[in-house]
């Protein structure tokens, strides 16, 4: 991700090429979020801010900021209990695993 200290680790791309730019693309849903960096068995970890916390009933849509600027949306399901609510201004882990993310040449 341009403009962050942290490696990611992504499926490469059956036709890509060494040093090739990529784009990936993941679903609000599939990201995880956590107020520590505990990796609990995800293979990517970002730091993050939450900018908005939208109650939508079964589930909270999260606008998280990453340290270059990117904004990213995540939603977690209200159903689950071992999920915190966080709230703007707080900092957040974005957490996902590699089969969680489709990556596309660019």
């Amino acid at each position: 991700v341009d403009g962050l200290q942290e490696k990611i680790v992504v499926r490469q791309p059956r036709d890509a090429v060494s040093g090739q730019r990529v784009r990936v693309v993941l679903r609000p849903e599939r990201l995880s979020l956590s107020s520590d960096r505990v990796d609990q068995g995800f293979d990517n970890i970002l730091p993050a801010h939450i900018d908005q916390a939208l109650y939508n009933g079964s589930d909270m849509h999260y606008v998280v900021r990453l340290a270059n600027g990117l904004v990213w949306k995540a939603r977690v399901p209200n159903s689950e209990v071992v999920h915190k609510r966080f709230v703007p201004g707080e900092t957040v882990f974005v957490r996902w695993n590699v089969g969680e993310g489709v990556v596309l040449n660019e």
